[in-house]
């Protein structure tokens, strides 16, 4: 379920900015998943895998990007289960 969300809010950045959708998910794969290993004393940069994220940091991945899409991009991504219709009512 959080990656059919996660393929959503991209696809909503590329429609937003024409920018693919396969492209923000490296973007961000580079900015919010990078991490250093250490292998025969020297370190090594990775990109985890999205997938290979547990809940709370796959969580913790979705509230970077709305908050880099609402901060650098301008552009309001909700949260899982959340529309338009539940800001209208307040």
């Amino acid at each position: 379920m959080q990656n059919r969300y996660y393929w959503f809010i991209l696809g909503m950045l590329e429609n937003e900015t024409g920018i693919y959708k396969d492209d923000w998910h490296d973007y961000f794969g580079e900015k919010f998943r990078r991490s250093t290993k250490e292998f025969n004393g020297e370190p090594i940069e990775f990109t985890k895998s999205s997938t290979a994220l547990t809940t709370i940091e796959f969580e913790d991945y979705m509230t970077k990007i709305r908050t880099f899409a609402s901060m650098e991009v301008g552009y309001f991504l909700p949260l899982p289960n959340e529309t338009i219709h539940d800001y209208l009512k307040l």
